[in-house]
């Protein structure tokens, strides 16, 4: 950036400034995908599905899907290493029966 002072008369205007250092703009994160959804439950797995929502200035690595039943978030077998971008399901396996589950959904980007 440079800066300058005008006036109303031009003979009365500053020199320019000397150039200031580079600032950068913070990247826009990816917005946080949309419509978590656990269906089709069994005695030991739930179907997850969701809808990706804009990646912005994302760099995608892959679709982090977690759930708990308390307080830990963990991520499920079944729906670890979701590196396809357009994969919006995945089966959350290994659960335990009679246990409710709830499920979150995010992107980790480079």
């Amino acid at each position: 950036f440079k800066v300058r002072m005008l006036c109303d008369i031009d003979r009365a205007n500053s020199p320019t400034s000397d150039i200031s250092l580079a600032a950068e703009t913070l990247p826009q994160p990816a917005d946080a995908p949309a419509l978590v959804e656990p269906t089709l439950p069994t005695a030991s797995s739930v179907l997850v599905s969701w809808h990706l929502a804009a990646l912005n200035d994302c760099a995608f690595v892959e679709t982090v899907v977690e759930a708990r039943t308390a307080n830990d978030w963990f991520r499920p077998a079944g729906c670890n290493s979701l590196t396809l971008l357009n994969a919006y399901t995945c089966t959350a396996r290994g659960l335990n029966s009679s246990t409710q589950y709830e499920f979150r959904v995010g992107t980790r980007c480079s």
